[in-house]
């Protein structure tokens, strides 16, 4: 996958040996010069998310088997990979979305009982997860809204609690107020 940076001068790619997926990389591509460089260390690095400023990257690795870490790293420089959060060992997750004012970011948890759910992690303070929304449903894809002053006040994901995936809309923090956006199949939603 590619992912713009917010300022759309570098993109951060997902390279991966057809021989041995496990072993998903990052690189960092210059879009004016077309310079590249390795941006992850460890190997299974996937799911790549700019913040808003662009100075860091969020991103899922995968640490052993079937279990995954989130980390971050800054963009510039040679800045230190460091590990947010790391789910139960029957669990994977994969960011999906970092709020416009740098203080959240959704993530996936993918548990082979319960499906997938979007999870919320605090970055005020030491960074603490919490569920956002968990149903018997697959839910993914989650996007905060580009509120220009303070929190987001919505997220968009897909669900198919309808027995079909449809883009869906949630009031933030609290998850309380549900808008189906489409009504005829939806996925991959974007503000």
């Amino acid at each position: 996958g590619i992912n713009l940076s917010p300022d759309a001068a570098r993109v951060v790619v997902v390279r991966v040996n057809p021989q041995v997926t496990s072993n998903a990389t990052l690189w960092l591509l210059d879009l004016a010069s077309g310079a590249s460089s390795r941006f992850a260390s460890t190997a299974g690095a996937e799911a790549p998310v700019w913040s808003q400023d662009g100075s860091r990257i969020v991103f899922s690795s995968g640490v052993s088997g079937f279990e995954t870490a989130m980390m971050q790293k800054p963009t510039g420089g040679n800045g230190e990979e460091e590990q947010l959060f790391r789910p139960s060992a029957e669990d994977r997750m994969a960011p999906t979305s970092w709020s416009r004012d740098g203080r959240h970011i959704l993530f996936v948890i993918v548990n082979p009982k319960t499906s997938s759910d979007l999870w919320v992690l605090s970055l005020d303070g030491t960074p603490k997860p919490a569920p956002f929304l968990r149903s018997d449903a697959a839910e993914s894809q989650a996007q905060f809204s580009p509120d220009p002053q303070g929190p987001p006040r919505w997220v968009a994901y897909t669900s198919n609690d309808s027995g079909r995936d449809e883009v869906q809309l949630r009031t933030f923090p609290d998850a309380a107020n549900r808008l189906v956006v489409s009504n005829g199949g939806g996925h991959s939603p974007r503000w």
